[in-house]
């Protein structure tokens, strides 16, 4: 039986990827308001539990090493070819599936996730993932309800494609039209693929997106107040970069080199910078070391 209900499951994996952020703007169906963790579920099996513990520490690892100097960049090279997107060419088709993708399936007919779908086919509303592995999980042991998968990148890899991407159910959810696209040349049919751009929060959705248009002008008055004005945000501010550093930690090296090379335009007002550099608090440590070491410790928090 199929429930006839304006609910979905929301379903994500808290492992530093970005993929619970994706989710959030689908919290307003969430079945019981919440966004469900595959990682670290009410229930999940210590086995399921540990092989998410492991490709979290094997990720976390090979990105903080890939800042090693000369043996990083090479290993991570190496582990990049995993995940690799090739050139992109509307009529190369690219069934094969990556060694990536046989991995996670190897995991999955071997058990891994058969607890959690289970679980959710207790109440067989529409499903919707932003881990791909979830939604592989749910076409391979049969969950009775639609699933959809929304892709987190603007280009993706054979990896977010099922293993047999033309018998699949799955339907993707595409941000970009180079993703839909790509899902063409990996097999998927155009019927499973649906073309929606990034989710919105929920604040600039509807009648609320007036919220997103003054943002807009807002800060095409910060970044060019000469060629653009607005009687509303006639007072020029500084412009404010955001740099989001990855769950990983492995793009440290970046935003040191940021902080290192702006701060003349900090002090001088001209320039924001906007850290949000996750919840480690060794990567905290380290860059308030760095910010008080370039002189501005004043800035923190200002």
């Amino acid at each position: 039986m199929i429930y006839n209900s304006k609910k979905a499951w929301i379903v994500a994996a808290d492992m530093g990827f970005g993929h619970y952020r994706a989710a959030l703007p689908l919290l307003n169906i969430a079945n019981e308001g919440k966004i469900i963790l595959a990682n670290q579920y009410e229930g999940i099996p210590q086995k399921d539990k540990s092989i998410w513990a492991r490709q979290e520490q094997y990720y976390s690892a090979i990105s903080r090493f890939s800042a090693t100097p000369i043996i990083g960049p090479f290993a991570f090279r190496i582990f990049d070819q995993f995940q690799k997107i090739a050139s992109f060419s509307p009529h190369k088709k690219e069934h094969a599936p990556s060694m990536q993708l046989r991995y996670a399936y190897s995991l999955i007919k071997k058990g891994w996730g058969r607890h959690l779908i289970e679980t959710l086919s207790r109440k067989p509303i529409p499903l919707f993932c932003s881990f791909s592995s979830i939604a592989y999980m749910a076409d391979y042991w049969g969950y009775p309800a639609p699933i959809y998968l929304l892709l987190t990148d603007s280009d993706v890899s054979r990896a977010w494609a099922s293993l047999d991407s033309q018998k699949s159910k799955i339907i993707y959810l595409a941000p970009t039209k180079r993703a839909a696209d790509r899902l063409l040349t990996y097999g998927v049919p155009l019927s499973r693929i649906i073309l929606t751009g990034f989710p919105l929060p929920q604040e600039l959705q509807g009648e609320n997106n007036e919220i997103a248009k003054r943002n807009f002008m807002r800060r095409l008055t910060v970044l060019d107040p000469r060629s653009f004005s607005h009687t509303d945000f006639k007072k020029h501010r500084p412009p404010c970069i955001l740099f989001s550093l990855g769950g990983a930690g492995a793009q440290q090296n970046i935003g040191k080199s940021i902080i290192q090379s702006t701060a003349p335009l900090i002090k001088k007002n001209e320039l924001h910078i906007m850290l949000a550099l996750g919840t480690r608090p060794d990567i905290q440590s380290a860059f308030h070391t760095l910010i008080k070491k370039c002189g501005l410790g004043s800035f923190l928090n200002t």
